[in-house]
């Protein structure tokens, strides 16, 4: 199954998806290239860390609409 994630732009905005979700992301600091949050098998969000040491913020938005 292919994962289409959404990019979000606004670091907050991120942040709060994932805190209504349940989700704890681990400090910014201690993400080394990458993270990701999966829940069966499939990836719900990601944070990538770029070579000039910026962050880019992606959620699988399908999953959101069907959180209740």
């Amino acid at each position: 199954m292919t994962v289409r994630l959404t990019e979000i732009g606004n670091a907050s905005q991120f942040h709060e998806y994932l805190s209504v979700l349940g989700i704890h992301k681990p400090p910014m600091e201690s993400i080394n290239g990458a993270w990701e949050f999966s829940q069966r098998d499939e990836v719900i969000a990601r944070v990538q860390i770029q070579r000039d040491g910026s962050a880019r913020f992606f959620l699988n938005v399908h999953r959101l609409c069907q959180h209740h």
